[in-house]
């Protein structure tokens, strides 16, 4: 398991030049992408080759309220190895196989630990799937019946839903 995937916003990602710094700096805005509850944070394994990769971003985005472009962060499993307890989850998106081959929760998170994640996430590689992309995921695993559509939100299933018919 060499990578794990975590959901973000890639502007909050970016190096930004303040004022008062001779260098540029990672924006305190990118906690926003690592909200824990209970000390708890939701990551996606991702396969040696990464052919799970499209499965992991279906995943994600049917379980969003509407269709927009997906931004992740792919991080090394060592280094989110050391900012909690990785276990092995059930996951609640509308793809019910990836919620069981491939979500996981990083536990017994402290602050030092959660900036320790965004640290790594910084040093990290963070990609976009435009909305294009995955519009075409959705509608090939609505075609293919990988999703339950009943629990995915009412605008986003009948966008799903409508093209494909």
């Amino acid at each position: 398991m060499p990578y794990l995937l975590r959901s973000i916003r890639k502007g909050r990602w970016l190096p930004q030049s303040f004022p008062s710094y001779k260098e540029e700096a990672f924006q305190a805005d990118c906690f926003g992408d690592l909200n824990t509850s209970g000390n708890i944070l939701s990551l996606w394994e991702l396969q040696d080759d990464f052919s799970n990769l499209d499965q992991v971003i279906v995943a994600l985005a049917s379980g969003r309220d509407y269709l927009a472009n997906v931004d992740f962060a792919v991080i090394p499993h060592d280094s989110v190895s050391q900012c909690g307890v990785l276990k092995k989850t059930k996951g609640s998106s509308p793809y019910l196989a990836a919620n069981e081959d491939w979500h996981f929760h990083l536990t017994e998170i402290s602050i030092s630990r959660l900036t320790k994640l965004a640290e790594a996430i910084c040093a990290s590689e963070r990609k976009r799937i435009g909305q294009k992309r995955v519009e075409a995921l959705l509608q090939r695993a609505f075609i293919d019946k990988l999703i339950d559509i009943s629990v995915m939100k009412d605008s986003l299933r009948q966008k799903v839903v409508n093209a494909v018919r």
